[in-house]
């Protein structure tokens, strides 16, 4: 079972039954993508941990609501920029700070497709991502791996859908010119790279 299929099983127990150990893991599965949006926001790691920390307090306070939110990944994210805006203005200095954030995960859907990259091409998707310019792989992450609407990362992020999609197509073009290194097959026994890089052409060709 996929993680975004278990979401609504701990948001129930969480809101039913005050489950801590629920809670704990639903914090877990979104702390990193909410810290790297706050970050987006404040540029500050210290004023961005203390955003997510208070998003997460006020979530178990009113924990008890939690099952009358429709969409639980959209009402985090907009809680984030929401108080991060807040922290903004309460802050009369905020110390720029250079993003380094090392993701846990970097494609978290299992697909027949995804089965077939080799670790050594995950490592390198993962890498391509990570050295794609800040709002680029912040766009990116929201849109590919958030499942997020172009619309809501644009409001997100105050910029429009144009940039948005831009942004999403800056990123697999990026992407697909790190991995062309991967479609030369120097041994004959090794079919699954160039099988791999294939299917992972498609996926991209799918999402532009």
């Amino acid at each position: 079972m996929r993680p975004e299929d278990t979401t609504p099983i701990l948001i129930t127990k969480i809101s039913r039954y005050s489950c801590e150990s629920s809670f704990r893991i639903f914090f877990d599965r979104f702390y990193p993508r909410l810290f790297e949006l706050a970050l987006y926001y404040t540029k500050n790691q210290a004023v961005a941990e203390e955003v997510v920390s208070d998003v997460f307090l006020k979530v178990w306070t009113n924990r008890k609501h939690l099952e009358e939110v429709r969409d639980v990944k959209a009402y985090l994210f907009v809680a984030i920029k929401r108080q991060s805006l807040n922290a903004l203005r309460s802050t009369t200095s905020v110390s720029l700070f250079v993003h380094d954030l090392e993701h846990h995960t970097i494609i978290e859907s299992r697909t027949p497709e995804n089965i077939l990259f080799s670790q050594e091409m995950l490592d390198a998707i993962g890498q391509s991502i990570q050295n794609l310019p800040e709002k680029c792989q912040l766009v990116y992450r929201l849109v590919k791996e958030e499942k997020l609407k172009y619309k809501a990362v644009a409001d997100l992020l105050h910029i429009s859908e144009k940039t948005v999609e831009m942004h999403v197509g800056n990123a697999l073009k990026k992407i697909r010119e790190d991995l062309k290194h991967f479609q030369r097959e120097p041994h004959p026994a090794k079919p699954i790279i160039k099988s791999a890089f294939l299917g992972l052409l498609a996926l991209l060709s799918f999402f532009l």
